[in-house]
């Protein structure tokens, strides 16, 4: 489209360098070579016009896709970290259960362990959050 525009632009500019080549500087312009300059000057400025808003529409689509696919990349990665912290709170469970009945595990290991579930508990919670927000969008 952009290279159509241009081609129209060139040709009326041409156009209009034959008109004024041919003419003797001496020689005043007729209402006729006027109304056709005129006309022509008006189509390249609604040419140009057009062009304008082809460019705007190509940008404006070329955001709304960018945008569409930073929204799903950023669901995917919302949906990821909840199914990894999902993953670590059952291995610390695991663990807890493990080396508890064992008696490996101090007081000390026992709450440290504990804390590390509920924050990535917390961390999921704000996850499954943020995730509504962005599937509403």
């Amino acid at each position: 489209m952009k290279n159509t525009v241009l081609l129209v632009v060139l040709c009326s500019i041409f156009s209009l360098s034959i008109l004024v080549g041919q003419e003797a500087p001496s020689t005043p312009m007729t209402e006729d070579q006027i109304q056709q300059m005129k006309e022509v000057q008006a189509k390249v400025e609604k040419a140009e016009k057009e062009a304008k808003k082809v460019e705007k529409a190509k940008k404006k689509a070329e955001k709304e896709a960018k945008q569409a696919k930073r929204l799903k990349d950023d669901i995917r990665d919302t949906k990821r970290s909840i199914e990894r912290d999902g993953d670590r709170i059952v291995k610390f469970r695991e663990k807890l259960e493990r080396e508890g009945a064992k008696g490996k595990l101090s007081p000390k290991d026992i709450e440290n362990l504990n804390e590390k579930i509920r924050r990535l508990e917390t961390s999921i919670a704000k996850d499954q959050a943020r995730l509504k927000k962005l599937e509403k969008k």
